[in-house]
């Protein structure tokens, strides 16, 4: 009877083959251990090295601010023992500012290039790392490629106010390792805007605030593109474009318009434009005075201020004298006179007249001589104690048509105001009542327009002089910019 086969000796024989297995498992992980523990090992020192490089770069703008903006005429600056390279570029990137559109034409002059320089670069690489001090800010960009904000540019935008000390780097010394470098001055608040010695092309006006006409942009064009950007989006409501091919930004900010006052003469203009959403018309009044030496006495005076904007919107004021021969200031003598507001929200098909008519008797819009003897008419179209009525101004029998020109049918037998949160659009006009404070259908309808520019049209020999003038003030949004700020600030970077 033959033996079964002994187990013992089979595990005898199997120990070496598993006692290899063991080994090669082990070698193996120990092997990628090594490797993936290394790479490990690798990624965290290389964090830590451009973290310390992002605090030493944080420290270095806090130094050059000191010296481009004149507190300081030079600064040592240690980067630390980073490994790396830090480099001087006087050449990399550029800032432009253009003021668009600034004498309000469609010429090709219309817009003038106020600055344009390299802004410069000092900048620390390690790997796939990148940190950047430019335009006084710090920006790092990753493997990922898009540069995000570190610390902020020396740019500030608050309340219609623009504030831009452009800092410029100039040198060109590279050192790899450990780094440290001197920051002297170049040069400090060489005024850009406002500035009185310089003009715009015209020759004769000058960059001064505030701000009028157009709107001022401001471009980047810069490796950290994106970091601008995010930048510009997060501190401006104005306009701001994407980064193109060759990494330029533009923020854009809207000028308002005229503000204060303006010239009512025939052939001036009034600029409306940056207005605040809603009712924020503060004043809007017009002061005639017959200073012309001619005894016209406001005789068959006729004038209106009219315009539209791009989207159809129409805006016309229109005054007429109802008096007739020489006014009697002794005897204290007024005449009355014929205000017309017109409002269409598509260039005539349909529109809305509010006027205060030449039986008004109220006291208000009257011709009365002033202390010079002078006749004097005075309309404030952002009164709240002199009414307006809504009817159709055709029913007046008016001297002058409209320069509108609405469609004959076109006035609107009724008409409520719903599109504020200053309307009450539970009243309808005429219907519910027929007058109302000239404030509320004026403020009403000027926010219902977008960047108008109004002209002057004297439709008879008014004879009005050279001291009759208008006012306005009203509230700008966030897309505005009334005083720029803007200055050339330069440092040199020495590396060592």
């Amino acid at each position: 009877m033959d033996s079964p086969p002994s187990r013992v000796g089979d595990r005898a024989q199997s120990s070496p083959i598993g006692i290899v297995l063991i080994l090669g498992i082990t070698l193996t992980g120990a092997v990628g251990l090594a490797v993936f523990g290394g790479a490990a090992l690798d990624d965290a020192q290389q964090d830590s090295r451009v973290g310390q490089a992002e605090q030493s770069m944080t420290q270095f703008d806090s130094q050059a601010a000191q010296v481009a903006l004149g507190e300081s005429d030079s600064q040592r600056v240690q980067f630390g023992s980073n490994s790396g390279q830090y480099s001087v570029d006087e050449d990399a990137g550029n800032v432009r500012l253009i003021h668009k559109n600034w004498n309000e034409s469609n010429t090709t002059d219309h817009e003038y290039e106020i600055y344009n320089a390299s802004l410069g670069s000092v900048v620390y690489e390690s790997g796939d790392s990148e940190l950047a001090y430019q335009g006084g800010g710090v920006w790092r960009t990753d493997d990922d490629g898009d540069a995000r904000l570190v610390s902020p540019p020396e740019f500030h935008y608050r309340r219609a106010t623009l504030t831009f000390p452009i800092v410029r780097v100039s040198g060109d010394d590279s050192v790899s390792g450990s780094a440290s470098g001197r920051i002297s001055r170049v040069k400090t608040a060489d005024r850009i805007f406002a500035n009185q010695s310089e003009t715009y092309p015209d020759g004769s006006t000058k960059l001064l605030n505030p701000v009028q006409n157009g709107n001022m942009t401001v471009e980047i064009t810069s490796r950290y593109c994106e970091g601008w950007r995010d930048y510009f989006e997060e501190r401006t409501d104005g306009t701001v474009s994407d980064c193109d091919s060759d990494g330029t930004v533009t923020a854009q900010l809207v000028t308002l318009g005229t503000q204060g006052a303006f010239n009512v003469l025939d052939g001036q203009e009034l600029n409306i434009r940056g207005m605040e959403s809603g009712h924020s018309l503060d004043e809007l009044e017009i002061t005639f005075v017959d200073s012309s030496g001619q005894s016209s006495d406001f005789n068959n005076f006729g004038w209106s201020m009219y315009g539209e904007d791009d989207n159809g919107t129409e805006i016309e004021m229109y005054v007429e004298n109802n008096g007739g021969g020489n006014l009697d200031c002794d005897a204290g003598e007024t005449w009355n006179t014929t205000v017309v507001f017109y409002y269409s929200p598509n260039s005539g098909d349909d529109y809305h007249t509010w006027v205060n008519d030449e039986n008004n008797g109220d006291g208000n819009f009257q011709i009365a001589c002033n202390g010079d003897d002078e006749p004097e008419l005075t309309v404030d179209f952002t009164s709240g104690s002199t009414n307006l009525t809504y009817k159709d101004y055709r029913d007046l029998n008016i001297k002058n048509d409209l320069q509108a020109d609405p469609d004959t049918d076109g006035f609107n037998d009724t008409v409520s105001f719903s599109e504020h949160s200053d309307d009450n659009a539970s009243i309808t006009y005429p219907d519910d009542r027929d007058q109302e404070p000239a404030e509320l259908p004026v403020n009403h309808y000027f926010a219902m327009a977008d960047d108008l520019d109004m002209e002057v049209w004297e439709q008879n020999n008014a004879n009005i002089g050279d001291d009759s003038q208008g006012l306005i003030q009203y509230e700008g949004n966030g897309e505005v910019v009334t005083f720029l700020h803007v200055t050339d600030n330069q440092i040199r970077v020495e590396l060592d």
